[in-house]
């Protein structure tokens, strides 16, 4: 199989293997998985990438309005 190209920024497949990122905030330790130009949470502007554990529960929810 070819290298395998990830469809979102968070999805690391090039360190063996595949692992979430998150951006997380310097000040308040906020995580985002897109791109921020300031944290919603303390409005700090520098952020790490930080790797994510590979368990955990998910959790959804959607707010459906007509």
């Amino acid at each position: 199989m070819g290298n395998q190209i990830p469809i979102v920024g968070y999805l690391v497949l090039d360190d063996g293997e595949p692992y979430l990122a998150a951006n997380e905030c310097d000040k308040c330790g906020a995580l985002f998985f897109e791109r921020h130009n300031a944290c919603a949470h303390c409005a700090n502007r520098t952020f790490n990438r930080k790797k994510l554990g590979t368990t955990g529960v998910v959790r959804s929810f959607a707010i459906v309005h007509q």
